[in-house]
């Protein structure tokens, strides 16, 4: 058995408890400890710049802004409750005092923002922005005060002058600026919490002052403001829009600045789920909020703003940021490696980059092809080059510029640093390049752990793909685990959770068995590490096994695959090469997220069960070990899938936790609205809610629709392959055992009190087409209930389930099935049946998850892309456009199609054909009465009927009167995953051909 080693080492030092006696009367057991660990540090280069801190007598409370009076060498610090402060630019400065807003505005609730004039020594004033409880209408507040003394300074609190005020929220924004051209910026955020996205609708919408970027004049006052509306804003003469605004799109614009130089401005704006964001702003920009975050699509069914939606400058995934703040394009001359580069870092992890610019103009978000490898670290405009610089602990909450152009960084704590080269001692200590090295095993080839390396199981364990898991614990020394006594989830740290000591390392070794259920044929794969850092964040390392299996090596940080030969259960004697993905470093963080405390598996609720050999339970063995500081007695419902002593709803609950709730938690990364923590109240979940990221042409489809698991998008995308499907990483097959849990639960919740009619009608409908294909005599019958079924997601859903559960199902039947439903143009049927082909019948395909930069080097063939287009099976492009006499006029004529996109524009519009629809070429649905439905274009609308022509071409007629719904759709009748069927050369070839046409 898989932990018989790790009990070994235990048994020479410790006497195990029996059964009958209970914790108090248990002896406490010696502990053997860890003491030849060899993982210290990291493989990965230090930082070419690192923090000093400057100023040493300079401390605040909060700070949120610093800026520079203008013409003059003194800083001014502005804090979250409203202290002003001021000290002159020397090392040996002493903050003084100038003015405490809170005293004069007792209803000021947080300041974020000041700035001066550049005339200030003239116009003698400041403005401050700050802001009141949140939810009032004008809570948000810039005002202008007098300045009455330069030196020392002196700002009249009392003397507070509105200039413009908007709604108070989550998200303020509240940066001040002033432009080169004299004019006042002012950043304003969404209005709304974390949670959910933009619920206000506030991103595109531009006839209010939400999720812009302001540009006013604040020299002089009309028509009763105290400000006034320059003539050149984008948006002056449109009806119904605020002319204030410069630009629009973002969620909470944390800092912005001008380019001394250039005067392009630069926004750091923080982000939802899944990336940060840095955009070079220009007028009239879209910047995408809340349709897009960044590259990554929220919303699908909101309308965008008047103007195309732009790409971010630069985009960070919460890999490596988590809350972005904007920083300043370097011109000074301390650091001449970073003159002409925007220099900005993240709040909470520390981290600094540079972006170099690029050139002035920016692509549209929906012509750029979007990197569709989700696990990158960053991404970047064409031509703009991101480096990372520094990595601190500093909280970075806003930078200053001098008026030599250096820079300074303000920590949240109170201390204010500069960047300098790191010249630090280099000589590390070499980073074990094998798992031989890491003083993890005695003895490898064996599989025996170290002495105090110590072994343990879940209570559940999340799918993956079938492969087997061995975990193993190794905490340094005499160390303890303690428990956070604070909460801090950006960082990781969850109250009552584990703190774990310094260089504790966290060890699941992967294995398969080669012939499912054969345990001779298990072959172990890698070996993966969690390291907890000396700087308190958790490191991810590889280490993937050798044929021979006498040893590990250290995988490269972007990972690989490995090809393995396996035996698939659903045809005995059949061999399938299977590629098992070794998960790059990114790819780790992102299931291990910091907003559930990063360590996933070794907790309280996982481990309260007992050990494998004995029955001891976790909780109890390690506290007697000595290895708890204090004892931890958890009440968890955890239950695996097949505990059948827990109730249906405890086992799906936990099913659902273990495998989405990384993710699918506030702050986890997942970009659907939910919350899949097993504690929650089902109401909590926003399970049984509408789906934000698509229905799958599922009818009122809920992510969970109690009662019905075929308009489940959930129980789709569990039981679906390729793109879409659930977990999207770590898992690439599906789980039938999980499946049909997920559905027996589904079924168990009592639905809805009322229940659209054409639901019933098309319930209804379905259940006697699969009667009769499942039962029917007549060959005919069946086959034409069959194809019915697989016309839509949620009857192909329901044959696939038959095909999964019923024994009975006649075997021509069975096979009927498979060969239509893997044969469907439409890859939301496709995908259903798949993976019940024989192995021999697959195409090796590109897949899911496809690299854009690849593809666009492979070179192609024009002749054999023309013959892709003309004449090969599976190719769709023809069916639905016309090159010259050829093909069909569904979509859009691609005679030449060269002249207007190159080969990157194509890629991306194949890729993403929903990024950008030619209202000529919108899709719409129609349900009619008896509960059928038809997807397709229309070609014709009138009082008496509605004509669709199809995907498939084929034309359909409808009475108005038989029309129960006709809905216009978000996605492009074209489908999303065209290229996952083909091969790189098969793309490239196509590409070559396309980019031909002139």
């Amino acid at each position: 058995m898989r932990w018989s080693v790790s009990l070994a080492m235990l048994s020479v030092v410790a006497v195990w408890a029996s059964p009958q006696l209970t914790s108090a009367q248990t002896p406490r057991r010696q502990r053997v400890e860890w003491t030849v660990s060899q993982i210290v540090g990291t493989p990965d280069p230090p930082a070419p710049y690192r923090l000093e801190q400057i100023f040493p007598q300079v401390s605040f409370e909060n700070p949120v802004d610093m800026t520079m009076l203008p013409g003059t060498d003194t800083w001014v610090v502005l804090e979250l409750g409203g202290r002003v402060y001021s000290f002159p630019n020397r090392a040996d400065a002493k903050p003084e005092l100038v003015v405490d807003l809170k005293q004069h505005l007792p209803k000021l609730d947080r300041a974020y923002g000041i700035t001066f004039p550049p005339d200030v020594s003239k116009t003698r004033e400041c403005y401050i922005s700050y802001v009141e409880k949140a939810g009032l209408p004008n809570g948000s507040h810039v005002s202008r005060f007098p300045v009455r003394q330069l030196e020392p300074l002196r700002v009249d609190a009392s003397a507070e002058e509105e200039i413009i005020s908007w709604l108070s929220g989550g998200h303020n924004g509240a940066c001040l600026k002033f432009g080169p051209d004299g004019m006042l910026y002012v950043s304003t955020g969404d209005g709304g919490p974390a949670f959910p996205p933009d619920p206000l609708r506030s991103g595109q919408d531009i006839s209010n002052l939400l999720s812009a970027i302001l540009r006013i004049d604040v020299s002089q006052g009309e028509q009763g403001r105290k400000y006034r509306i320059p003539a050149d804003n984008p948006f002056v003469s449109r009806p119904g829009a605020r002319g204030e605004i410069w630009c629009y799109g973002h969620r909470n614009p944390w800092k912005m600045s001008f380019d001394s130089l250039t005067g392009d401005l630069w926004i750091g704006d923080v982000g939802w789920e899944m990336w940060e964001l840095v955009f070079r702003a220009q007028r009239g920009g879209n910047y995408g909020w809340s349709i897009m975050e960044g590259s990554q699509r929220v919303h699908y069914d909101r309308a965008p703003g008047p103007t195309e939606i732009l790409a971010p400058t630069v985009e960070h995934s919460h890999i490596e940021s988590r809350s972005v703040t904007g920083g300043f394009v370097y011109r000074g001359q301390r650091l001449p490696k970073l003159n002409g580069a925007y220099l900005y870092g993240d709040y909470v992890t520390g981290n600094f980059w540079s972006a170099r610019p690029a050139e002035k103009s920016q692509a549209v978000v929906q012509d750029e092809p979007r990197q569709t490898n989700e696990s990158v670290l960053r991404q970047a405009a064409p031509g703009v080059e991101v480096r990372e610089i520094a990595r601190s602990s500093v909280q970075v909450i806003t930078f200053a510029e001098d008026r030599a152009g250096e820079l300074y960084i303000v920590g949240y704590g109170g201390k204010i640093y500069r960047l300098v080269e790191n010249d630090a001692e280099t000589e590390r200590r070499p980073f074990p390049q094998r798992l031989s090295e890491t003083g993890l095993f005695a003895d490898v080839p064996s599989f025996q752990p170290a002495a105090g390396v110590l072994a343990y199981q879940l209570r559940v364990e999340p799918w993956a793909d079938g492969t087997l898991a061995e975990r193993h614990l190794a905490v340094p020394g005499a160390g303890v685990l303690e428990q956070h006594e604070t909460q801090n989830p950006q960082v990781g740290q969850i109250r009552g959770q584990w703190k774990f000591p310094v260089n504790t390392v966290l060890m699941k070794t992967v294995s398969i068995e080669t012939r499912a259920g054969d345990p001779a044929s298990r072959r172990r794969l890698e070996t993966q590490l969690l390291h907890l850092h000396e700087d308190q964040t958790w490191r991810p390392y590889t280490y993937v096994w050798n044929e021979s299996q006498t040893d590990a090596a250290l995988a490269p940080q972007e990972g690989s695959y490995l090809e393995l030969s396996v035996e698939d259960p659903r045809f005995p004697g059949s061999k399938q090469t299977r590629r098992h993905r070794i998960s790059s470093r990114s790819e780790c963080i992102m299931c291990h997220t910091a907003r559930g405390g990063v360590v996933y598996g070794f907790r309280p609720e996982q481990l309260d069960c007992p050990h494998l050999e004995n029955n001891v339970n976790q909780l109890q063995l390690f506290d007697e070990l000595g290895m708890l500081a204090q004892p931890v007695r958890s009440h968890t419902r955890f239950a695996a899938p097949h505990d059948q002593s827990a109730s249906l709803e405890v086992r799906a609950r936990s099913y659902l936790d273990v495998n989405c709730a990384h993710c699918h938690r506030r702050g986890g990364g997942g970009t659907a609205a939910l919350e899949l923590i097993e504690s929650l109240e089902l109401s909590r979940t926003h399970l049984t809610e509408a789906p934000t990221q698509g229905a799958f042409n599922l009818l009122d489809a809920r992510v969970v629709a109690p009662g019905d698991p075929y308009r489940s998008v959930l129980y789709y995308r569990m039981a679906k392959l390729g793109k879409g499907h659930m977990p999207q990483f770590g898992a690439e097959q599906t789980d039938p055992a999980g499946l049909r849990m997920i559905g027996q639960w589904i079924r168990s919740l009592t639905p809805a009190e009322s229940e659209d009619d054409t639901v019933a009608k098309l319930r209804r409908r379905q259940s006697e087409q699969l009667n009769r294909w499942m039962k029917d005599d007549d060959v005919s019958t069946a086959q034409l209930a069959l194809a019915s079924l697989l016309e839509t997601t949620s009857g192909a859903l329901q044959v696939q389930e038959r095909l999964e559960h019923e024994t009975e199902l006649p075997e021509e039947r069975r096979r009927q099935a498979i060969v239509q439903g893997a044969a469907s143009e439409d890859p939301r049927v496709r995908d259903l049946f798949e993976a019940y082909l024989p192995p021999s019948e697959r195409t090796r395909r590109l897949g899911a998850v496809i690299d854009v930069e690849e593809l666009l080097t492979r070179a192609g063939d024009m002749e054999r892309g023309e013959a892709l287009f003309s004449r090969a099976a599976g190719v769709q492009c023809r069916n639905c456009h016309r090159i010259g006499a050829q093909g069909k006029p569904l979509g859009p004529d691609l005679t030449a199609i060269g002249k207007q996109l190159d080969r990157r524009q194509l890629l991306q519009s194949i890729l993403d054909p929903s990024a950008k629809i030619d209202p000529k070429f919108l899709a719409w649905t129609a349900l009619t009465e008896d509960g059928e439905i038809h997807t397709g274009l229309i070609t014709q609308r009138d009082e008496r009927q509605v004509v669709l022509i199809t995907a498939a071409g084929k034309s359909i007629t409808i009475p108005t009167a038989e029309i129960a719904r006709l809905a216009p759709q978000q996605k492009s009748l074209m489908p999303d995953l065209l290229l996952s069927e083909m091969t790189e050369q098969q793309v490239a070839d196509l590409l070559a051909y396309l980019s031909s046409l002139k």
